[in-house]
């Protein structure tokens, strides 16, 4: 406000001083002057006051849902159930429930919940433990050949994944064999607490071992 108001008076005394002190006959010549030095005096009112002009936008992001899925070798155990109920691999399993009818499990989550989602799968040669996958191209990022399930690291590394986001909840499909560290279920239950970060668990292969 103190810059337009300085602007403004700036304009009505340039205006007065042509029209009343300037000997210049030349209406148009006037005109001319007059501009000229508005425009200058505006630019130099504005230019002294830059310290003090700032501007603020605000840019909403939608949460974010992390899909982390586990592509070790166990997953290559046929001792899941198809969507026909036939006999499958636990990756078969977990692509099929990536391509539900309908436009696919992530497209469902996103226009349902609001939010974006981003994929990654289990990695034990990452720093996180965690490696980004294309979420349009999740069955041919799926071999079942990981040599380790490094669950419990890339849980404990979810923070330092998310730090620059606002991440809504975490999902993990795994059969939940974490074959890295020698986790135990105490370790497991001491560590879900810690992460800061709501994390859903989705079982794949058989229910009980007979």
């Amino acid at each position: 406000w103190a810059v337009l108001g300085m602007c403004g008076l700036a304009i009505g005394g340039t205006i007065a001083f042509y029209r009343y002190f300037e000997l210049c006959k030349s209406k148009t010549l006037r005109v001319t002057l007059t501009t000229i030095r508005v425009a200058i005096w505006c630019l130099l009112l504005v230019t002294l006051a830059a310290p003090l002009v700032y501007s603020s936008a605000t840019v909403m992001q939608l949460p974010l849902v992390y899909l982390v899925v586990d592509d070790s070798e166990s997953m290559s155990i046929a001792d899941a159930r198809s969507a026909d109920d036939a006999v499958a691999t636990r990756t078969d399993q977990l692509r099929g429930i990536f391509n539900e009818p309908g436009g696919g499990l992530v497209r469902r989550i996103e226009n349902e919940a609001n939010c974006r989602v981003e994929v990654f799968k289990l990695a034990s040669d990452k720093p996180t433990s965690l490696a980004r996958i294309d979420r349009d191209a999740i069955d041919k990022s799926l071999a079942g050949d990981g040599d380790t399930t490094p669950l419990l690291a890339a849980l404990a590394a979810l923070p330092k994944q998310a730090r620059f986001e606002r991440v809504a909840a975490a999902v993990v499909f795994s059969d939940f064999n974490d074959t890295s560290m020698g986790a135990t279920r105490d370790a497991l239950n001491s560590t879900m607490p810690t992460i800061g970060i709501p994390t859903y668990t989705v079982g794949l292969g058989a229910t009980s071992l007979t």
